[in-house]
């Protein structure tokens, strides 16, 4: 009710007065001041909208200025309140136990007299949310309205263009200035900003001095500019001990110290709060203050300042080199040593006050956690010091006895982990060793094709790996007991994309873009950790550089295979394109328990599922050994768990009426643009493609059985290749070739080629002995298999092959022996020397997108051909030659015919117990098939990239187009 009153007499006044009387009114706060001030401005009484508004802003500083003052005076003379930080967790338990409750509650008394005594109310009841409104200054917007409709254009301005600064995206209140200034001719120099502080005027004063090289004017402007800083930062920091985020507590001591928590972390953010001018962000605001002063006492003549200066400097960048050479110039020319100069005290002050709060933030969350989970044991309190020599003595302990040993600033780490050489030093570690050069290529091919959902699951062990060693080498440096993934990511730069970083972005090591502002932000993160691994060599450093506090480079690491950069994430860094792809696996680490890591959740799926298959697979292999198939040679003689040999597969009768097909229909060179000796001048190669089968057994010179038998040879095959690899996707053809090298008599002497040299069916060779998976090939591919159909020749043994080219494992091939392997292994064909030697060449892919087109069509196209072929129908379509060839198929189809049947039932037998076969899926399956490829997909390891990739558009054309580009053979 007296409110009421007290506001009908405020009315009242403002209808005989003019605006000034307000300030002979009665003293209402400012929260409501503001609310009335937006009643006006809603039933559009402009004036006194713009009162109430004025005089809120007004009353608001007041209240804040007095509070401060307050605050300030009531710590006067007291031990406790001279140091208000509370320096440790015990001191938060202190205050559970009352042993100095009764001291803050004396300045809390004297602080709650003082505002009484001078405002005539203590504090400000439930503002918070007028609060937020003053902060994000939308008293001024409000103003702006009011101004504009009493026609005040120039107040509107300056009105908006304070609420602008604060609000920078606001495009309506640029659009509302720029009406003011073109259509009501308000002057730019008139424009004003109402919040501005005196050390932001002061500081554009000094540095248009120092544009104007009017050094003492820089020195006078700096100056003020600087003491008044330091006020205006203590100003912050006292005005953050009134801020609370409040959050659920479960007692006292957690309420205290999560109170805490919130003023350190506001208080933190004084710093950059305070480092603006207009819109622009300054890093480093204060410490660039001595380096203007240290230039223009310089200029002045006045060497001593300028070594103060300089030496201040230092103190917020103590790595600059150019400073750092300006400190030794001038103690040379003052004849000065080390001891003749120091760092002005408030600097000092600032510098020791922010590190001292960082670093109780970081322990007194650390120190919360660890009640929270084990209770407030008071033996446990009583080890908490809060200093960093309990911190550093215990990661030297677990250096010396666990993963790491400490010499001086490098370490050797265990060769269980995998590192050789590395240094500590500032909290970061920087090691070589991680990873081999094959390891770096295979994360870097499957960045390069994770999209084509090709085989991941070498690659994801890997990463998985990769993030278990680092997350135990950043706990035992940074003395966490407890890691957790929180994101993974592979990231490679593409030096030539046409995009440009915008001016103010700061790449990243894992992908962002940062401000300067959003970067300076992380510095409040304690509990979240990078692991950086370079995947790729440079020669020149710079790509990755650690930054200073105005994000100059600080320290530049050179990207080499296999080297770890560990920080904090709320360590400056910059990640630079280099003249050359740089890729790098990055983990970030948290403190906080997250959900499981993804990649080890697909593992283990995948772990599940594949002893599904093996139970089941275990049963099928016995039928193979039932039928005569023997795994002749498998890891421990092939040397590789990715390789096997089996016997069997074929009887004698089958090979021969194999080999009599490729006679009937191969071509001299197919797949080598019809080259006849494509590797060598020593053999001839000729090859028969399943469409060319095809139109052969259409036309007649082929029979239908012998085309059933091309088909279901190879099925048999793949079934066994799944079956041996224990393989949790369907295998899907890519190509399939039935081909034979034949020496050439009189050209064998001193030969020292090979029949078909080395390589990998996947990728391209390198010298170093790396294979580049290059988009443009048949990247696609995962396995192959190599059906054999004699051993009646000399020569031609298939080999597996060492990373420099040497043979390391031959085979002698011989009629039903198959090879199957991944595709990336190295391997070869010796020189045929005599004979004939040949093959049933498959090659498979995971991914259903490359499925061999030809196949679906031939076997379309086979259940309309008849069983027995009418050669009089087709005779007037051919030629003389086809009609004599029509006599010669027609007398070996019996004997395909009895091959076949055998043959076929053999593979429905196990392609009923196989996954379901692509010509026979309905709808339904093929929808299922589809999900279960996709599956890798739903791995969140996220791939950066920074340009696009695109399909191989050839590669995919060329499936579609068998009949009459066939190419693959190139790559066996």
């Amino acid at each position: 009710m007296e409110l009421h009153m007290l506001m009908i007499v405020l009315i009242i006044c403002l209808k005989n007065t003019n605006i000034d009387s307000l300030s002979e009114l009665p003293k209402l706060t400012y929260d409501h001041l503001y609310t009335e001030g937006l009643k006006a401005l809603e039933t559009g009484k402009w004036f006194q909208c713009v009162g109430f508004l004025q005089k809120a802003i007004e009353r608001r500083k007041l209240y804040k200025e007095t509070v401060f003052n307050c605050k300030l005076k009531c710590r006067e003379g007291s031990e406790f309140v001279n140091n208000p930080n509370l320096n440790t967790i015990n001191d938060i338990y202190d205050l559970l136990k009352w042993k100095s409750f009764s001291k803050l509650v004396k300045e809390y008394q004297c602080t709650k007299s003082c505002q009484d005594h001078k405002l005539g109310y203590d504090q400000i009841e439930n503002s918070e949310e007028i609060d937020t409104d003053f902060d994000s200054h939308e008293p001024y917007r409000n103003l702006q309205i009011c101004y504009e409709e009493i026609k005040r254009y120039t107040d509107a301005s300056c009105a908006a263009y304070t609420y602008y600064l604060r609000n920078p995206t606001d495009e309506e209140t640029i659009d509302s200035i720029n009406t003011y200034k073109e259509e009501f001719h308000v002057n730019e120099e008139d424009i004003k900003n109402l919040e501005t502080k005196k050390y932001q005027e002061y500081r554009i004063k000094g540095r248009e001095a120092f544009d104007q090289s009017s050094w003492t004017k820089v020195i006078e402007w700096i100056e003020i500019a600087t003491e008044e800083y330091y006020k205006e930062e203590e100003r912050c920091r006292v005005e953050c001990e009134d801020h609370f985020n409040h959050q659920s507590a479960v007692n006292l001591i957690q309420a205290i110290a999560g109170h805490y928590i919130s003023v350190l972390e506001c208080q933190l953010k004084c710093q950059r709060k305070l480092s603006f001018i207009h819109t622009d962000y300054f890093p480093d605001f204060v410490g660039q203050n001595y380096h203007l002063l240290q230039t223009a006492y310089y200029k002045s003549g006045n060497d001593e300042q300028a070594l103060e200066c300089a030496v201040t400097y230092l103190v917020f960048n103590p790595n600059d080199e150019d400073t750092l050479n300006n400190r030794t110039y001038f103690m040379k020319k003052l004849g000065y040593n080390s001891e003749n100069f120091k760092a002005r005290q408030e600097a000092v002050e600032h510098q020791n006050r922010r590190t001292d709060m960082l670093q109780l933030l970081y322990y007194i969350r650390d120190k919360l956690n660890e009640i929270m989970e084990h209770g407030d044991n008071d033996e446990k309190l009583k080890n908490f010091d809060g200093s960093d020599k309990n911190h550093e003595t215990k990661i030297q302990s677990e250096l010396s006895s666990g993963t790491l040993k400490k010499h001086g600033n490098h370490v050797k780490v265990n060769e269980k982990n995998g590192f050789g050489e590395a240094v500590i030093e500032n909290g970061r570690i920087i090691a070589d060793g991680f990873l081999n050069k094959n390891q770096c290529q295979q994360l870097i091919n499957f960045t390069n094709h994770v999209k084509k959902n090709t085989k991941l699951e070498n690659s994801l062990r890997l990463i998985s790996w990769a993030g278990d060693q680092g997350r135990n080498v950043m706990a035992n440096l940074y003395n966490k007991t407890k890691l957790f993934v929180e994101n993974s990511f592979i990231v490679c730069d593409d030096p030539e994309r046409d995009d440009q970083y915008s001016e103010d972005c700061i790449p990243q090591e894992y992908g962002s873009c940062l401000t300067a502002e959003e970067i300076d932000d992380q510095e409040l993160i304690h509990d979240k950790f990078v692991v950086s691994i370079f995947l790729s060599d440079e020669k020149e450093p710079g790509h990755f550089s650690f930054l200073d506090r105005r994000h100059k480079r600080e320290m530049s690491v050179v990207s080499k295979c296999g080297r770890v950069v560990g920080f904090r994430l709320s360590d400056r860094h910059r990640s630079e394109r280099s003249v050359t792809q740089r890729c790098s696996m990055v983990f970030i680490y948290s403190s906080n328990k997250q959900e499981d890591n993804p990649v080890k959740t697909y593992l283990r799926d995948l772990d599940k599922r594949r002893d599904k298959v093996i139970k089941s697979n275990t049963e099928d292999m016995r039928e193979f050994y039932e039928k005569g198939v023997k795994i002749s040679m498998g890891e421990k003689e092939l040397q590789s768990k990715l390789r096997f040999a089996a016997d069997g597969l074929l009887t004698e009768e089958q090979c021969q009426a194999l080999i009599d097909i490729n006679q009937e229909g191969a071509i001299d060179g197919d797949g080598f643009d019809y080259k006849k000796s494509p590797m060598t001048k020593s053999e001839i190669f000729d090859g028969l493609t399943l469409s060319r089968a095809a139109e052969l057994t259409y036309s007649g010179i082929l029979s239908k059985q012998a085309l059933r038998l091309f088909l279901d040879a190879s099925d048999y095959g793949k079934v066994l290749v799944e079956k041996y690899f224990n393989l949790t996707q369907p295998l899907y053809f890519d190509y399939t070739q039935l081909n034979c090298r034949t020496a050439v008599e009189g050209a064998q002497t001193g030969r020292e080629d090979l029949s078909h040299p080395v390589h990998g069916d996947n990728c391209d060779i390198q010298k170093d002995g790396s294979c580049i998976r290059n988009p443009s090939g048949y990247v696609h591919r995962d396995f192959s298999s190599l059906l054999y159909l004699n051993g009646d020749f000399e020569g031609g043994e298939f080999f597996f092959a060492h990373k420099n080219w040497s043979a390391q494992v031959s085979i002698k091939p011989k009629c039903g022996m198959i090879v199957g392997f991944d595709s990336a292994e190295f391997h070869g064909v010796k020189a045929v020397t005599k004979g004939r030697r040949c093959t049933l060449a498959m090659w498979y892919t995971l991914d259903k997108r490359f499925e061999e087109q030809t196949r679906i069509q031939v076997t379309k196209i086979l259940d309309k051909i008849p069983n027995e072929v009418d050669a009089h129908e087709h005779s007037q379509y051919m030629t003389t030659e086809k009609k004599g060839d029509i006599k010669e198929a027609s007398v070996q189809k019996k004997l395909y015919d009895k091959h076949s049947k055998e043959f076929k039932q053999m593979v429905n037998d196990k392609n009923d117990k196989e996954l379901p076969n692509p010509k026979e899926l309905t709808t339904t399956q093929e929808n299922k098939l589809r999900k279960d490829d996709e599956e890798d997909d739903g791995v969140t390891i996220e791939v950066v990239e920074n340009d696009d990739i695109h399909e191989p558009e050839t590669a995919y054309e060329k499936r579609q187009n068998l009949d009459t580009k066939q190419n693959s053979h190139t790559e066996l």
